[in-house]
């Protein structure tokens, strides 16, 4: 949901900017990033990270994004290849632990739904209610596909199939869930039930409503840390980006029998026909 954003330009208050040069990745100080699978919110914010470091080439330097593609060997073999890395920026919990255990003394900023986390990827929940009340005003209960956990001004219940979910006004798949995501929505629009993500697994056209933290300010907030780091040998601090992105597909969720409000479609930065 986008506000005046805090905006990190904190890149460029927080050194001069140097001379980008030709970044070959093999410059001082090199900051190597990774993803454990390949999804599009990843990209956005390896892009917003890539392009705030860019002015700082001197300070440190920038090796293209290396993908595990979910593999624990591929994994070990491509860290086990850039152990001189200076610092490693992750873009998800995944691919974090296993520089934790592939790299464990090279530093490591990272994105991911946990309070180690150096950007905390959780939407915010009681942001995510409040968008809730403007998609269903009138949702009370919602089914949620995951760990279940207290949402405010919602009776929520765990559920494992769509059939379990029977009877709730919305569907939710959190963070750390949404593998079969296409095929869960397609069962709920059956029992009339939207499905709302905020899982990054999850892609657009798959939810009726997906709440993010904005990828570009994440990116940016990781290359913020990173660079700090770097340059003042300072600790990693940990932060939350407070600009969310909220994507709504109208039609997946009038096949669901919801006809979205004004208000719902006039919070959304990106709208699905």
């Amino acid at each position: 949901m986008r506000r005046a954003a805090l905006p990190l330009l904190l890149l460029a208050s927080l050194a001069a900017p140097q001379d980008a040069g030709r970044d070959t990745g093999e410059g001082e100080s090199p900051v190597l990033f990774v993803r454990w699978r390949r999804t599009v919110e990843s990209g956005r914010a390896y892009a917003a990270a890539w392009q705030a470091l860019e002015p700082h080439y001197g300070t440190l330097s920038r090796r293209r994004l290396l993908d595990f593609d979910g593999d624990a060997r591929r994994a070990h073999g491509i860290l086990e290849e850039n152990a001189d890395a200076s610092l490693v920026i992750a873009l998800d919990g995944e691919s974090a632990e296993a520089v934790r255990r592939g790299l464990p003394a090279v530093p490591l900023v990272y994105s991911g739904p946990d309070a180690a986390a150096t950007v905390d990827s959780r939407a915010d929940r009681g942001r995510l209610s409040r968008l809730l009340a403007l998609f269903a005003p009138r949702a009370r209960t919602i089914a949620v596909f995951g760990p279940k956990e207290a949402l405010e001004g919602y009776s929520v219940r765990s559920c494992a199939t769509a059939e379990e979910a029977r009877g709730a006004d919305l569907a939710w798949i959190p963070e750390g869930a949404g593998g079969a995501a296409p095929a869960l929505r397609a069962a709920l629009v059956a029992l009339k039930i939207p499905l709302v993500a905020t899982s990054p697994l999850v892609d657009e056209d798959a939810a009726a409503l997906k709440v993010r933290p904005d990828p570009a300010a994440v990116g940016r907030r990781l290359a913020a840390a990173a660079l700090v780091h770097i340059r003042d040998r300072v600790p990693i601090a940990r932060g939350r980006v407070s600009l969310l992105e909220v994507s709504l597909d109208l039609r997946a969720a009038r096949a669901a029998g919801l006809e979205p409000p004004l208000a719902a479609i006039a919070s959304a930065d990106r709208i699905r026909r």
